[in-house]
């Protein structure tokens, strides 16, 4: 699926930057750390060639985020302290301008190519939403069963889009649990969530302690 393998390599690139952040026995610009962030810089293009429009999202937020954890690390504050960290800092901003240009020039980016053009299965997606939000309801409290979306939408599928092609899955996360999990499926999401930010936060106001758990 082109969408998990873009999410996939998206994360690789705040990956990185943790293990930029973490190794405190050497400065955050030495040549080691530089060829990493070079190398999560190039995970990029690939992103693209997926032809994931979810993964341009993705991979935005990839590099927001690792961003966020080199800066919270002191990078900032290195680059400025010598020539050459601001010259590593010039050039890393300059590399990443030129490989998403140049994925673009030899039209690697189905990404985008998908981003403009008009997406029949986008709009196939889009007249099946509310049809599987009422499968949704009637199914409700307790789901179909997992696996077993593709089954149950045959019977409540439309008659007006009927043909050769099916859904096997609901193309989206929530629709297709609230299917085949019902309400206790979105409590369980629901728990996980508050748990994760519980987590979150702790985790966050230990930072000033140095805490090497914020980053991972």
């Amino acid at each position: 699926n082109r969408n998990h393998q873009a999410a996939l390599l998206s994360l690789f690139v705040p990956i990185i930057a943790t293990i930029i952040a973490m190794a405190r026995n050497r400065p955050l610009t030495s040549p080691l750390n530089l060829l990493l962030a070079a190398g999560a810089l190039f995970i990029l293009p690939l992103v693209l060639a997926t032809g994931s429009r979810a993964g341009i999202v993705l991979a935005i937020a990839g590099v927001v985020a690792g961003g966020m954890i080199l800066l919270s690390a002191g990078l900032r504050r290195e680059l400025s302290r010598t020539r050459f960290g601001r010259y590593a800092g010039i050039g890393l901003g300059a590399a990443l301008v030129l490989v998403i240009g140049l994925t673009i020039w030899f039209s690697r980016d189905v990404a985008v190519q998908r981003l403009l053009a008009k997406d029949l299965e986008a709009d196939y997606r889009l007249t099946l939403f509310w049809p599987m939000v009422d499968v949704v309801k009637q199914l409700s409290p307790f789901g179909a069963g997992f696996g077993t979306f593709n089954e149950v939408f045959r019977v409540f599928e439309p008659r007006e889009v009927l043909g050769p092609e099916y859904f096997n899955h609901a193309h989206n996360d929530l629709l297709e649990i609230g299917i085949e999990a019902g309400l206790f499926g979105y409590i369980v999401i629901g728990a996980g969530l508050v748990a994760w930010v519980i987590v979150a936060q702790r985790l966050w106001r230990s930072r000033a302690r140095g805490a090497p758990e914020v980053l991972m």
